[in-house]
């Protein structure tokens, strides 16, 4: 063979066998997203080969089962694994895309914008990232809650995606809730974290017996992206019950969505429908049940039997508003104020309101709360629960004329008016407008028509010189007398748009004036005339307003 023809043969034989051992040999892998830019990084040599075992099994030679075994691949990018939650503490700016936007625990697929996030095997993990300006990381990946005995192992696999800025990280354990603030016990910390995937063991057996929560905690300050994977948990199934139920609150009925329900060394959160659910350990406990504004309540001796439920219902009561005396009022200007008169009482020292509030029938000022506005401009305020209260509302004006806020009215010397049932309003609630002077103080009383209470929204709107806010009406209005049938008197309210000369009276069905009860100049405003009628006969009257060039008439009952 020629020289030359040898030498191709030759070379072309290396040229295969190279090829053929190359093929064989798992090279870096290209292309993984640094930090700074895509990196190329001989410490990272693709997926493990590593198989998660199945939930339920047990290893060789060990009586502990399979509790968690997770891989992250059933779920989506931005997903957790159901009962998995992430808090976001720090609440900081992230600018790596797949975060959109904020540093936080998700499932992350290797295949990211631009270059790949590899997994420890299959193709996701559980990852968090840097935050912008240097803000440390604060975020805990929490898991669901457990109830083991016997050895408790957790195994999992971490990684530092860019080496350059390797990753640190906490394991900690809480005995009681879910909250960061309650996961006390650190079980391990963890700097430094290599890019290859390492695999990291913490023993959790000191927390056999109870409930506990595990949680990861990202802390690292500037780095880039930590991500875990392949999360086993090992150890022996406790005797596990659930507790359940529905809240409601005491005054109203309604379900109470927000509600923190502990015990049992566990507990949840009822959702909007007011319904709760949570895993207990078999025993005997006290349930505990919690909201902001309402009264805490707790349940004893109630039993878990393992693998039943026991339902404990609850109704919370909301707690005594601090403006329940007058001597205390809730300083308000213009807006919306939630209220409560459930845990209200009745001052028996104040004056009973004139016959045109309905305290004339007999039926006194239920349970009442108090306010005291104090006027930015000279104009008119309305006081509304119209259509905002779930139960029949009533409401009274006092001011002295000062800047200070009035005394407890013993007497009626400082009343200035009061509504009963707003026209136009629903379920008996209430409207009140008066005229009020820059400067001056006004104190408001808000209660309930006998013994009704219950819990509403009220809302001061006011006009005034340098506010020109919607409470004058539009437009002329006679509204429905109040009560009607009624028996001696009742209310009559109007709206007028503009200053002007108005009359109100009152006939028989004969047509034969019995009353006037308005006859000369009126401001713009709402406004409300009492018909007493305990000198007149039983029957069928009709009330007219004129005012301008306005004129309607109203049909009343007079019942004795």
């Amino acid at each position: 063979m020629h020289r030359l023809t040898k030498l191709f043969v030759l070379a072309a034989c290396l040229l295969l066998i190279g090829t053929a051992f190359a093929s064989q040999v798992k090279g870096p892998v290209a292309g993984l997203i640094g930090k700074n830019g895509v990196i190329e990084s001989p410490a990272f040599s693709g997926a493990s080969d590593y198989q998660l075992p199945a939930v339920g099994s047990r290893r060789p030679g060990s009586l502990d089962e399979i509790i968690i075994s997770e891989g992250f691949e059933a779920y989506d990018t931005g997903d957790l694994p159901t009962g998995w939650t992430q808090v976001d503490v720090d609440n900081a700016a992230c600018p790596v895309p797949e975060f959109e936007g904020f540093s936080r625990w998700i499932v992350l697929n290797q295949q990211g914008q631009g270059g790949l996030w590899p997994a420890h095997t299959g193709t996701k993990s559980v990852a968090n990232a840097y935050n912008n300006g240097a803000v440390a990381n604060n975020d805990w990946l929490i898991l669901p809650q457990q109830n083991l005995t016997g050895t408790i192992t957790l195994n999992y696999w971490a990684s530092t995606q860019d080496p350059i800025y390797p990753e640190s990280f906490e394991v900690r354990v809480s005995t009681t809730g879910n909250a960061p603030a309650n996961f006390t016990n650190l079980v391990a910390t963890h700097s430094g974290v290599p890019q290859a995937w390492t695999e990291y063991t913490e023993d959790l057996s000191a927390f056999a017996g109870a409930p506990f929560y595990i949680a990861f905690h990202y802390i690292s300050v500037d780095m880039f992206v930590f991500k875990i994977d392949d999360v086993v948990l090992e150890g022996t199934a406790g005797a596990v019950g659930h507790v359940a139920g529905l809240v409601l609150d005491d005054v109203s009925g309604d379900p109470l969505a927000g509600v923190t329900v502990s015990g049992a060394g566990g507990g949840g959160t009822t959702d909007a429908s007011g319904n709760y659910v949570f895993s207990a350990p078999a025993g005997t406990y006290s349930i505990t049940f919690t909201k902001d504004g309402y009264t805490s309540l707790t349940v004893p001796n109630i039993t878990v039997v393992e693998g039943d439920t026991v339902m404990v219902d609850a109704l919370l009561a909301p707690e005594a508003e601090t403006n329940d005396d007058c001597d205390s009022p809730l300083e308000v200007t213009a807006g919306d104020y939630a209220f409560s008169t459930a845990e209200a009482t009745v001052d028996a020292s104040i004056a009973a309101l004139p016959a045109s509030c309905n305290e004339g029938f007999g039926v006194a000022f239920g349970p009442d709360i108090w306010f005291l506005y104090t006027a930015p401009g000279t104009g008119v305020l309305e006081v509304s629960t119209c259509d905002q209260a779930d139960f029949d509302t009533r409401m009274a004006v006092y001011s002295d004329g000062t800047g200070s806020a009035p005394a407890c009215p013993t007497t009626n010397d400082d009343f200035l008016g009061c509504n009963d049932d707003g026209a136009g309003c629903g379920g008996f609630t209430s409207r009140l407008t008066f005229n009020i002077t820059s400067g001056v103080s006004y104190l408001i009383r808000v209660g309930g028509f006998g013994t009704e209470s219950g819990t509403g929204t009220v809302t001061f709107t006011a006009t005034t010189d340098a506010n020109d806010a919607p409470a004058i009406p539009s437009a002329y209005a006679l509204h429905q007398a109040y009560p009607n049938p009624f028996n001696p008197s009742t209310q009559i309210s109007f709206d007028v748009p503009a200053t002007t000369n108005a009359t109100l009276k009152v006939f028989n069905s004969l047509g034969q004036e019995v009353a006037t009860l308005l006859d000369g100049q009126v401001t713009a405003g709402a406004h409300t005339m009492t018909f007493e009628a305990s000198s007149l006969p039983s029957g069928l009257y009709f009330a007219q307003l004129h005012a301008g060039s306005f004129v309607s008439t109203q049909k009343l009952v007079l019942m004795k």
